[in-house]
């Protein structure tokens, strides 16, 4: 209780101090108040009217107010609304809504107005150099030609703030398009050299040299200390710091006048920058097309300029890169091509990129999943670039299948190594022509071992592939080429010509020799259709459409030990395989069956309307006719089959018929001409013959023999013609002869000596008794 008095006294005593400081600050701001809004008018005209004596373009403005408050300890002159015109041009240099014009206030108070800070808010400014190489910001008269003790302009801080600034360079063709959020410039401006501290925040909207847009839609922090001497028009910095949303890099600059055009030196050296955000000022059409990968990594660069600003002289550029711990991930099927290292150089010798521009890769290595890839590359030009690559990898099929986009291929698998080597200068890089590819360089390898191979909208696999494909001069061969197709090995030399510019005009050929052999191939395997297969898009119940390329070369030999289809088998099969305009034509085809030989030379043609011409001329020796009829299904008929014949023929056919593109044979155009001979031939049960039993022994006429047939037989009009044959036998001799069309509808004509006949009955009856 005896304390409460001594501190009520004490907080007494502070809220008196408290209040008259209170009373005390409240008083100046009274003064100040009073005095600005007395001066407020002779202020303004004498400070606005002094300024335009230091420039000669027009300067316009709304409402004027002046506060010794708003930027205390400095008063401040606001002017609203002030538009300035450009030197050299029609338009406005600057338009702000808002600019402070400041001074100190013992300045104010000895009547020594000395203009000292300047801030700009919400406007435009405008800063361009004519085609003639005049800027249109030069509207100020040097201070040594205006004589004024009353006014001065010793400006220290500049400051913009929500001020969009263009920068258009004529000769350069120089465009630049930049937002500053808040940008603050201190030094002493009314000095002809001096130094100013900047920083600031700014959005670049665009930057463009010579049509080409380098940077877009960034922001940027920026600190640095510039250089600047007016006298000799000389602007440089040598520790700048720039931190785009993508980049952060340290900046040296120098920027002289030479003439009318200024001379630029340029360093820059960036920090490690994330490749993932290097990527989003990539064209929006190029990141749409690489949307499913993900990349990552960072990317170190050292870059030097040099060179006049004007329309005429080069500017040269060199940089040095490097990219570590990169990274392309797929996102869709989670494949991550790894462990990516970069190093390269890039030069530039004019502002025109399409034109001048080097890129090259030195040194390229990387990791997709176990495999490895190495390269190295360059690039000159855009427009009609020159491109250069050497590659090597070893890959697993699979991931490199799973990595890429979509392709050509369904499934792949197996090892795979890969040697290529390019070299051209295109043209037009967006129109590749044929002549193109014809004058590059092109080489390379690809070896595959234990592969599996199937391409889009294919109903076959290749298995077990393995082999070498390689490239030289244009042609891509394939050497001890080995696969399985539907439990079919085979084996593939040869090589084709003329791929690529084939691929690109459909006016070019594309030529392909090879030698195809197997030990075995089943016909039968061949055609089937893999149920587990859901990569082909055809339906079950769909036609094959045949269709011969008119520009396609084919000259395939091939063999086989042995070749079966259905109840065909025959052994040491080779023949030719020819495709020319359009024209295909099996020819030297040999085989050995059915105990005997078989050769044949056929042509498929074109036709017009949607048909094909086929001529067949085809030799059988000591072919034994049962297997024959077995193996052909008796030709189609049930009448004469392989159970009721037995011997060997020799058989000539010429043979003439339409085949519709849908694979179907118009009978009727079936045109053949077949010489045919049988020796040591048995009939056998041949229920045609059974109504001469009354006349002959069944058990005689169910073994009929006979040493040597011959025969001319034709086939038109869907009718199959026998001329009349003298068959001697050991049964009865006879001739036969007549029609048997492909409705089964026969006609035979029997012709039998009725001395013999009777003869043969009256021994029948004897043996009957």
């Amino acid at each position: 209780m005896t304390t409460t008095a001594p501190d009520n006294n004490k907080w007494k005593t502070c809220g008196k101090i408290l209040g008259i400081t209170a009373a005390i600050i409240a008083s100046f701001m009274l003064i100040l108040t009073i005095i600005a809004f007395a001066c407020e008018d002779k202020i303004a005209d004498l400070v606005l009217h002094k300024i335009y004596a230091y420039t000669t373009v027009d300067i316009s403005h709304d409402k004027v107010s002046f506060s010794l408050i708003k930027r205390f300890p400095a008063a401040s002159l606001e002017v609203n609304n002030l538009a300035v015109q450009e030197a050299h041009g029609p338009n406005k240099l600057l338009e702000a809504r808002k600019v402070y014009l400041q001074c100190n206030l013992p300045d104010i108070i000895s009547g020594n107005y000395t203009l000292r800070k300047v801030e700009i808010s919400h406007a435009r400014l405008l800063l361009a150099v004519n085609a003639k190489g005049e800027n249109n910001w030069d509207i100020f008269i040097h201070q040594d030609t205006v004589s004024d003790n009353q006014f001065k302009i010793a400006l220290n801080t500049i400051q913009l703030q929500q001020v969009d600034v263009s920068y258009l360079n004529a000769p350069s063709q120089v465009n630049v398009k930049v937002f500053a959020k808040k940008i603050q410039a201190k030094g002493d401006f009314d000095t002809a050299v001096f130094n100013a501290d900047i920083k600031g925040n700014l959005l670049i909207d665009t930057i463009n040299v010579k049509h080409n847009q380098l940077i877009t839609r960034q922001n940027v922090e920026l600190g640095t200390t510039m250089n600047i001497n007016t006298k000799t028009e000389e602007y440089s910095f040598t520790h700048g710091d720039f931190k785009f949303d993508f980049l952060h890099f340290s900046l040296g600059f120098t920027l002289k006048k030479e003439k009318q055009y200024f001379h630029m030196h340029l360093q820059a050296g960036t920090q490690a920058a994330s490749i993932k955000n290097l990527s989003t000022i990539l064209p929006d059409s190029l990141q749409e097309k690489m949307s499913m990968f993900s990349p990552d990594g960072e990317l170190t660069c050292q870059i030097n300029m040099d060179g006049m600003l004007d329309n005429t002289s080069d500017l040269h550029m060199q940089a040095q890169y490097q990219l570590q711990k990169g990274k392309i991930a797929n996102t869709q099927t989670n494949v991550t091509m790894s462990d990516i290292s970069l190093k390269g150089d890039c030069q530039l010798h004019t502002a025109d990129i399409s034109h001048s521009l080097m890129v090259n890769i030195n040194t390229l290595t990387a990791r997709l999943n176990k495999g490895y890839i190495t390269a190295k590359a360059s690039l000159e030009g855009l427009n009609q670039p020159k491109i250069n690559v050497d590659a090597e990898a070893t890959l697993q099929l699979n991931d490199w299948q799973n990595f890429m986009p979509a392709n050509y291929i369904h499934y792949a698998d197996g090892d795979a190594e890969i040697k290529i080597s390019f070299n051209h200068q295109f043209a037009d890089i967006k129109h590749i022509t044929a002549s193109d590819l014809n004058q590059s360089f092109m080489q390379g390898t690809v070896s595959f071992s234990h592969a599996t191979l199937q391409l889009k909208d294919s109903d076959y696999t290749l298995n077990n592939l393995s082999g070498e494909v390689s490239m030289q001069d244009h042609i891509i061969h394939a050497k001890h080429l080995q696969t399985t197709i539907h439990h079919n090995t085979l084996e593939l030399n040869g090589r084709v010509e003329n791929l690529f510019p084939y691929l690109l005009d459909s006016n070019e050929d594309l030529r392909l020799i090879a030698y195809l052999n197997t030990e075995s191939f089943s016909l039968d395997e061949f055609l089937k259709t893999d149920p587990n297969n859901t990569n082909s898009k055809k339906e079950k119940n769909s036609q094959m459409q045949l269709k011969l390329p008119q520009h396609i070369y084919m000259d395939l030999a091939f063999t086989a030990k042995e070749l079966t289809y259905k109840k065909f088998e025959a052994m040491k099969t080779s023949g030719r395989v020819l495709l020319n305009k359009g024209t295909l034509s099996l020819q030297q085809f040999e085989i050995n069956t059915f105990d005997g030989k078989m050769e044949a030379n056929c042509t498929l043609r074109p036709m017009g309307d949607k048909q094909f011409g086929i001529q067949c001329n085809t030799y059988l020796k000591h072919i034994n006719i049962e297997k024959l009829f077995y193996a052909t299904n008796n030709f189609g008929q049930q009448s004469l089959t392989y159970k009721n014949l037995q011997g060997t023929a020799d058989c000539s056919a010429q043979i003439t018929a339409t085949l519709q593109n849908d694979m179907r044979l118009i009978q009727n155009s079936i045109n053949a001409g077949i010489a045919l001979k049988i020796e040591n031939g048995k009939l056998i049960n041949f229920k045609a013959l059974e109504s001469l039993s009354k006349f002959i022994s069944i058990n005689e006429l169910n073994n009929i023999q006979f040493e040597t047939l011959s025969t001319q037989i034709s086939v038109a009009n869907r009718t199959i013609t026998i001329p009349q044959i003298e068959i001697r036998n050991n049964v009865l001799n006879l001739s036969i002869g007549g029609t048997h069309t492909f409705d089964n509808d026969i006609d035979y004509h029997i012709q039998l000596s009725l001395g013999e006949l009777l003869s043969k009955k009256a021994r029948a009856n004897q043996r009957n008794r």
